[in-house]
């Protein structure tokens, strides 16, 4: 089981919301991250990386809105 954090915040200025929870990979995490995303951006975290940005609206619920993956970071660091 991994941790991954899930962080928000409310608006500019607001505190940053934070929930952890472990899971077994990054794709459980994605599941278990989609029940507590809002109309705000979400951010999805594991040992310091970010995963991906989520973000829901009440018609269609959530989606990713960018999935980072570790492909694209290696590129950028090249």
């Amino acid at each position: 089981m991994a941790l991954f954090q899930l962080t928000k915040q409310q608006s500019p200025g607001a505190p940053i919301e934070t929930i952890q929870f472990d899971a077994a990979d990054e794709e459980t995490a994605l599941i278990i991250a989609r029940r507590y995303v809002s109309s705000v951006p979400a951010y999805l975290w594991s040992e310091g990386r970010r995963i991906c940005r989520l973000l829901g609206n009440s018609s269609s619920g959530s989606q990713i809105v960018k999935r980072v993956t570790r492909e694209v970071i290696a590129k950028t660091r090249a």
